[in-house]
């Protein structure tokens, strides 16, 4: 299955691999923990994914000052996701609803550990 991961990570959803897609505010804290986490080990891929997804943003007319505009737009998006991908997602729409929504997990148990005497 073809995912448009540019798109899928502008929006505060998660599709899982069924399919199922869950708004982030209505997820278990520690599920959108394990999600951050998978997304951590998977960036790689899903930072090339994301870049060969820019490729396909329909462009306007060639001979056109919008065109240059939204192709150089693209090129110089794309580089800055290779260049330092964790990054970069760390600034997407999904991630910091995910890491808003984990921290009720974390924040939560951090409340259970025992007290330092």
């Amino acid at each position: 299955m073809y995912l448009n991961w540019y798109e899928r990570l502008q929006e505060e959803t998660w599709t899982d691999g069924d399919g199922t897609t869950t708004p982030v505010a209505e997820m278990d804290p520690r599920h959108a923990r394990n999600v951050l986490a998978w997304i951590e080990r998977q960036h790689e891929g899903i930072a090339r994914a994301a870049t060969a997804a820019l490729r396909d943003v329909p462009l306007p007319p060639f001979h056109t000052h919008a065109y240059d505009e939204v192709s150089v737009s693209a090129d110089a998006e794309a580089a800055a996701i290779l260049a330092d991908p964790l990054a970069w997602l760390a600034q997407t729409p999904l991630v910091q609803a995910l890491a808003h929504r984990a921290a009720l997990y974390i924040g939560r148990n951090v409340r259970r550990l025992p007290q330092p005497a």
